[in-house]
C-alpha cells in the first residue's frame, strides 16, 4: 500500500471519529496517526521519535495558552473588563448608531481573551436590554459580535493564531504581526456593517433615536456578587494591561514569557493573600489545559505526518493531478470555502488537511505563514450550529441558533471573502 494511500485512510479515519463526536478530540489526533504510522511500516521507535519532534514543536503553543488564558482570567476577575464595558454602554444615550459602533467595540474588549464564549456572556447580557428597547433586531446584535471578535482573532495568544503556528512554522506573535492589516479590515468591515444596520433600523426607529438614556446604560456597577473584583485597583489593572499589549507587539521575547511576568504581577498587586492567588489559579486550570492537550495532540499528528514523509507523498500525487497553476491556490480556495465548511463540518477537520496545504505552498516557493494566514480571520465557527459557543451565544441573545446562522453566515462569508482577495490582492498569501 502507498504512503499517500495510508495518509489518506488516516486523514478519512481522524474525520469520522471527529465528525463522530463518540471520542474527546484529542483521541483522534494522537492514536489515529501511530496507528498509521505502523501499518506503514515503521518501528516503534521511529515513531516515537516523529511523536517527539511534533509534541516538541508545540511547546511555545501550550505555554503561551497556559499563561494567557490564566492572564486574561486574572484581570476578569479584577472587574477592569467590567467597568470598561460599563463605561462604553453609558456613552451610547439610546442612539442606535452608538449602540452597534458599541457593540462591535465591547465584543473585541470581550474577545481579548480569544474565547467565543467569553465574548458572548460579556457583550450579550450588556447591550441586549439596549437592543431591545430600541427595537433593533437581536440577530443584528450576534451577527456584529461575530464581526468585532473576528478583529480580534489577529491577537498572539488568541486560540485561532496559536492553533495555526505549529502549521505556519512561526513564533505567534510573527503571524499575529503579519496579519495586522487585515484585522484592520476586518475592522472597517464590522464599522460599516454597525452604520448600514444603524440606517436601516433609525428609519424604523425614528422617533427614539435621539431620546434621552436609560437606566440600563446609566446603571452602576454593583461587586457584591464578586469577592474577587478589585474596582479600586481599576487604574492600576488597566495600566498593567495597555503595558502588557505594548510589550506583546514590542518586546522581542517569546510571547509567553510576557505573560508569565504579568500574570505574576496580576497576582501580587490584587491578591496578596496565597490562598487566594491558588484558589484563582484552581478556578481556571481546567480552562488553561483544555486547549494546550488539544494543541499537543495536534503535534503529535503533525509530527508523524511529516516525520514519516505523508505529507511529501500527498502532495506529489496532488500536483501530479491538478495543473500547478491550480495548485498554487489550493489554499485560497479553502480559505474561500471556509464558512460554509464549518456550518456542516466542525472545525477540527481542517486540521489533518493544514500540512498537506502548507506542503503544497512550499513546494511551489510559498512559506507556511502565508498559507495560514487564509485561515486565521475568519467567522464560520461564530456561525456554525456546531459550536457549544454559538449555542450559548444565541441562547442568551434569544435567537434560535439556526435562525443566527441563516442571517449571519453570508455576510460573514461575504466579509470572509474580502479578507482572503484582500490577502490574495496584496500578495501576502503568496509570500
Amino acid at each position: 500500500m502507498s504512503l499517500a494511500l495510508i495518509a489518506i485512510l488516516m486523514i478519512a479515519a481522524c474525520f469520522v471519529l471527529v465528525l463522530s463526536k463518540k471520542v474527546h478530540m484529542i483521541i483522534p489526533f494522537i492514536v489515529i496517526p501511530i496507528i498509521f504510522a505502523l501499518v506503514a511500516g515503521f518501528s516503534l521507535s521511529e515513531v516515537s521519535s516523529f511523536v517527539v519532534d511534533g509534541v516538541s514543536s508545540t511547546n511555545n503553543a501550550v505555554l503561551l495558552i497556559l499563561f494567557s488564558v490564566a492572564y486574561f482570567s486574572i484581570l476578569s476577575e479584577t472587574g477592569m473588563f467590567d467597568i470598561i464595558v460599563n463605561r462604553i454602554t453609558k456613552l451610547t444615550k439610546n442612539n442606535i448608531y452608538v449602540v452597534l459602533l458599541c457593540t462591535v467595540l465591547v465584543a473585541m474588549i470581550g474577545h481579548l481573551d480569544g474565547a467565543y464564549n467569553t465574548t458572548y456572556l460579556i457583550t450579550i447580557p450588556t447591550l441586549l436590554p439596549l437592543y431591545k428597547k430600541l427595537h433593533i433586531d437581536s440577530r443584528i446584535l450576534m451577527l456584529l459580535t461575530v464581526m468585532g471578535a473576528t478583529v480580534m482573532c489577529v491577537a498572539p495568544w488568541g486560540a485561532s493564531i496559536v492553533q495555526l503556528t505549529p502549521f505556519a512554522g512561526v513564533e505567534a506573535n510573527v503571524l499575529s504581526q503579519r496579519l495586522l492589516p487585515f484585522a484592520g479590515v476586518a475592522f472597517v468591515l464590522a464599522v460599516v456593517s454597525a452604520l448600514m444596520f444603524g440606517f436601516s433600523a433609525s428609519k424604523q426607529n425614528k422617533n427614539i433615536v435621539l431620546s434621552s438614556g436609560t437606566a440600563d446604560a446609566e446603571k452602576e456597577l454593583d461587586f457584591s456578587d464578586k469577592p474577587n473584583a478589585r474596582p479600586k485597583l481599576f487604574a492600576v489593572n488597566l495600566i498593567i494591561f495597555v503595558a502588557s499589549i505594548v510589550c506583546l507587539f514590542l518586546v522581542k521575547i517569546q510571547v509567553y514569557i510576557i505573560f508569565m511576568l504579568f500574570t505574576s504581577l496580576t497576582l501580587i498587586i490584587n491578591y496578596r493573600d496565597v490562598k487566594d492567588q491558588g484558589a484563582l489559579i484552581r478556578k481556571y486550570s481546567a480552562t488553561m489545559l483544555a486547549p494546550a492537550l488539544l494543541f499537543m495532540s495536534i503535534g503529535v499528528m503533525v509530527g508523524i505526518m511529516q516525520g514519516t514523509g505523508m505529507v511529501e507523498a500527498v502532495i506529489d500525487v496532488v500536483l501530479n493531478a491538478i495543473p500547478e497553476s491550480m495548485a498554487r491556490y489550493t489554499h485560497v480556495i479553502f480559505g474561500l470555502l471556509l464558512v460554509p465548511i464549518y456550518l456542516v463540518l466542525p472545525y477540527q477537520v481542517m486540521l489533518p488537511i493544514y500540512p498537506i496545504l502548507t506542503g503544497i505552498g512550499q513546494s511551489l516557493g510559498i512559506s507556511p505563514v502565508s498559507i495560514m494566514m487564509v485561515f486565521a480571520l475568519q467567522y464560520g465557527t461564530a456561525c456554525s450550529p456546531l459550536v457549544a459557543a454559538t449555542n450559548l451565544g444565541s441562547e442568551l441573545a434569544g435567537v434560535n441558533v439556526i435562525d443566527h446562522m441563516k442571517f449571519s453566515a453570508p455576510r460573514c462569508w461575504l466579509c470572509s471573502a474580502i479578507l482572503v482577495l484582500a490577502m490574495v490582492i496584496s500578495g501576502a498569501a503568496f509570500l
